[in-house]
């Protein structure tokens, strides 16, 4: 008999059903029974903990879970990626002056373009 192969009759019905189990098994320790190398096992835990930082932030101010599906909330991740662990967060009057200033002429320069 083939491994996996199914037989109709009735007394071949649990051979059968014990290769195709077999067969099943085989397949998932081929795919989840890989051991994680050193850096995929430190990514994994680097990951979670950044998440972890994320998901307070979000509950404590009260965002919407729909903000993480802004491409510009991607964008935010990418560039602290790059940036690196160094990265020290705007204060409170870097948001509310200067970078604010600073997105208000970019987005009038851009209208500009479009009034009559």
């Amino acid at each position: 008999m083939i491994r996996g192969e199914i037989v109709v009759e009735k007394k071949d019905q649990k051979i059968c059903y014990v290769e195709i189990q077999l067969l099943q098994i085989d397949k998932r320790k081929k795919e989840k029974l890989r051991q994680a190398n050193i850096k995929e096992a430190w990514d994994k835990n680097l990951k979670t903990s950044a998440n972890q930082y994320i998901v307070r932030f979000w509950y404590r101010t009260g965002l919407s879970f729909n903000f993480v599906r802004l491409k510009s909330f991607q964008n935010m991740i990418d560039a602290i990626g790059v940036y690196g662990p160094n990265l020290s967060a705007p204060t409170y009057h870097e948001i509310r002056f200067p970078l604010l200033n600073k997105k208000v002429d970019y987005t009038e320069k851009l209208l500009k373009d479009h009034k009559l």
